[in-house]
């Protein structure tokens, strides 16, 4: 996705570079891959990122702090919705099809676009040594994911769970929750959920090209009726 829109945000000479036969050529060469570039456009100043470039199976990925609206749920790849603005397609190597403006009949003023990552959630770092995750919340967001459906997740969100979700609880303290209903459920919502460091609010653009803070209390029903594009919902103020 990003990857795509690089010469809209003055990268032109990295879009011109990359290798869309074989996407994972680009995260060759170690820390000067294209892939690990980080660019400061995808990056909000008040995200916290523990570390940027990151390291995957000895390759780098570059961390960024937004992502595309994906529907009302993006992780894991299995229960992908597809009814946001971004969707994906293909098994292996997914692509993103072009969602046309005359597809979002609820509205481009009603349809988010794009919004902010949270990157800190100590409580879900816990969980990546039991492998119920498969990395720390600070390594989500690779802008230039190379391969696979998890890289979906990477640069997309959805209103599944609540806006500036964190979860509840560590793995010590996860009392009865199986790790079906763990990767079903908190994983679910904390890996795809919108947020931010800003008290309370998170920033989002929407289909229109208009730019938003939403509160974190908005209403459930309002907040999943803006993710999707062709849902009808009856539509409150947000």
């Amino acid at each position: 996705m990003f990857v795509q829109l690089l010469p809209q945000l003055d990268q032109s000479a990295l879009y011109n570079q990359w290798d869309f036969a074989d996407p994972l050529a680009n995260a060759n060469g170690g820390a000067s891959a294209l892939t690990a570039r980080v660019l400061p456009v995808l990056l909000c100043p008040s995200d916290v990122i523990p570390q940027n470039p990151v390291v995957s199976s000895s390759r780098y990925y570059g961390i960024g702090s937004y992502a595309g609206n994906g529907g009302s749920q993006t992780h894991p790849p299995a229960a992908i919705k597809g009814d946001g603005i971004f969707v994906p397609s293909g098994s292996s190597t997914p692509t993103f099809p072009v969602v046309r403006i005359a597809d979002v009949t609820d509205g481009t003023s009603n349809t988010l676009l794009l919004g902010e990552r949270n990157h800190i959630d100590a409580n879900y770092d816990t969980f990546v040594a039991s492998a119920w995750v498969i990395e720390p919340m600070g390594q989500w967001g690779w802008w230039a994911p190379s391969g696979g459906m998890y890289g979906l997740s990477d640069v997309t969100l959805s209103t599944f769970g609540p806006i500036n979700y964190r979860l509840p609880f560590d793995f010590a303290g996860k009392g009865g929750v199986s790790q079906t209903d763990f990767t079903n459920t908190y994983d679910a919502m904390r890996a795809g959920s919108f947020g931010s460091q800003h008290a309370g609010v998170a920033q989002f653009a929407l289909a229109d090209g208009s730019v938003r803070s939403i509160n974190e209390n908005i209403s459930t029903d309002v907040y999943r009726a803006v993710g999707t594009r062709s849902g009808r919902e009856p539509l409150g103020d947000f």
